[in-house]
């Protein structure tokens, strides 16, 4: 390599690092993902980067939020406002009555981060605003859960079906005043985790 191509490298790295370092402390921070809640979208171990814009935009965004009890914050899809019903008909998910648009792929075996037995599950896309998006649900029985009308706040789905502590099932709505930002791109991976072809600097939707 000659010094001339050395040194236009070096110039790129420094530009690229500068844009990327001015971007970290205005727009953009990085969120460790610390559970299988969003699966397959997002992995426990996984970090991604978050665009800082607070309040709720539009259906179907990934969100980032504090957690209602006041324990560090959660990600998850916003689905539901106050006034709407999330329900199961048939094993498919319905807010106000209305599935989402989507896909039914493949069957597999998923092993939730922290547990040891296997979950069978049917992998999917689905849209509800914005683009298209990966979820699963238990193959066996499809979605269940019982009626619940979202009173106040919003309502965070992850893309993980099955039952779990990770999102509003559990927890109840979030405040939309507490959502810090939205999730857009995967910026590293976990290593250990390969049951889906996840890759850096994966746009996440």
């Amino acid at each position: 390599m000659t010094k001339a191509s050395l040194k236009f490298l070096l110039g790129v790295a420094v530009v690229v690092g500068a844009i990327a370092g001015v971007l970290r402390a205005f727009f953009v921070t990085p969120v460790m993902i610390s559970d299988d809640g969003m699966a397959p979208t997002l992995l426990a171990g996984e970090t991604v980067l978050m665009w800082r814009s607070p309040g709720v935009t539009e259906f179907g965004d990934l969100l980032v939020c504090r957690h209602p009890a006041g324990a560090g914050f959660v990600v998850g899809r916003f689905i539901a406002r106050p006034g709407s019903t999330i329900s199961a008909d048939r094993g498919v998910m319905r807010v106000d009555g209305h599935a989402p648009d989507r896909n039914i792929g493949r069957t597999m075996s998923f092993i939730m981060n922290g547990e040891t037995e296997p979950h069978p599950v049917i992998l999917g896309l689905e849209a509800r605003g914005g683009e298209e998006h990966e979820f699963m649900q238990d193959s066996r029985v499809g979605f269940r859960i019982r009626d619940i009308m979202v009173r106040n706040g919003i309502f965070l789905m992850g893309d993980n079906r099955l039952p779990h502590r990770f999102d509003s099932r559990t927890f109840g709505p979030v405040n939309p005043a507490t959502c810090v930002g939205h999730v857009f791109m995967r910026w590293s991976t976990n290593p250990s985790r390969i049951e889906f072809d996840h890759s850096m600097l994966d746009v996440i939707n």
